[in-house]
């Protein structure tokens, strides 16, 4: 089966390709014409498509598809904050893509995030009906396209499934986010400058989320239907847990840890972890890697970002 995929250039992007293509499906990767990905131009491996809603059926006339996976997002990087772009990533596209699938008769894969959770008073596992983010942009957008891609593909007879993927970490992550900046200063015995660390977070491997995307695509591929579920371990790790088990792992003092270097960031939700429930008894997925296993296996990869493999 060949599964399009949106959004591959990206950290997960990156893993799920190959991932799929290691189990059996013929993963199409759909990249946007600019430097970065030029190295997959004219290859028969990958696409070169504008991914504008309005051009999706004249860039993939011709292509031969089963089903769609779309991670494309914008607004992870804190520098990207336009609005219209994030409508246009975030929104229009997931619903753009209902009518693509209607047309090829179709599944439709989407991944959603825990952004797309407002912020909770009191510690709970969060449910997939918990109220949604209304005011930061991220995840505002973020949910009003899972929510505009359900009811979309639900008119138009798709058999659909979105996943909001919770704190996902593995190696190929940006140098900002907290893992590659932790191995990066440790390994140079560089003090590391760090909030409190009080923040709960449901941290998740990306090879778990790769292996509940492949699961997803045959639970919706054999039985249609449409929802949302979380990709969630159900255990929460405060990122002071976190960061004190990468430095206990690679050896390094505890004290290159300067927890209460840096404030929190403004409006950062202080707890979130998922309830994966729904998604276990419905698709039959939990998640298999636990975090010291999978932080030993990113730091056994020595200083790479990179994946595996490239596309």
């Amino acid at each position: 089966m060949t599964v399009l995929v949106f959004g591959a250039s990206g950290f997960i992007g990156r893993h799920l390709v190959p991932y799929l293509r290691r189990h059996g499906l013929q993963a199409l990767p759909v990249m946007r014409e600019c430097a970065k990905q030029r190295e997959c131009a004219g290859s028969d491996d990958c696409i070169i498509a504008t991914c504008k809603p309005e051009r999706l059926s004249e860039d993939l006339a011709g292509v031969e598809f089963a089903a769609i996976v779309n991670l494309a997002s914008y607004g992870v990087s804190p520098q990207d904050r336009d609005p219209t772009l994030a409508f246009e990533a975030n929104v229009a596209l997931p619903f753009a893509l209902t009518a693509l699938a209607a047309q090829r008769k179709i599944p439709l894969l989407h991944i959603g995030s825990v952004s797309e959770y407002a912020p909770v008073e009191a510690p709970h596992r969060l449910v997939e009906t918990a109220p949604l983010e209304t005011g930061a942009l991220y995840g505002a957008t973020k949910a009003a396209g899972m929510i505009a891609a359900l009811a979309a593909a639900r008119a138009r007879g798709v058999a659909f499934a979105g996943l909001r993927l919770f704190n996902v970490y593995g190696s190929g992550e940006s140098p900002h986010r907290l893992l590659p900046s932790l191995r990066e200063r440790l390994s140079r015995e560089e003090r590391v400058p760090l909030s409190a660390g009080t923040q709960v977070r449901d941290f998740i491997h990306v090879d778990d989320v790769c292996d509940a995307i492949r699961g997803t695509l045959d639970f919706i591929g054999a039985r249609g239907g449409a929802g949302v579920f979380n990709i969630a371990t159900g255990t929460g790790v405060t990122v002071r847990e976190f960061a004190e088990m990468t430095c206990q792992l690679l050896g390094k003092d505890l004290g290159l840890l300067g927890f209460g270097d840096i404030r929190m960031r403004d409006g950062e939700n202080g707890w979130s972890v998922g309830d994966p429930g729904r998604t276990t008894e419905i698709i039959g997925w939990r998640a298999q890697i636990t975090l010291k296993e999978g932080i030993a296996r990113i730091l056994s990869n020595g200083h790479s970002e990179k994946p595996g493999e490239r596309l």
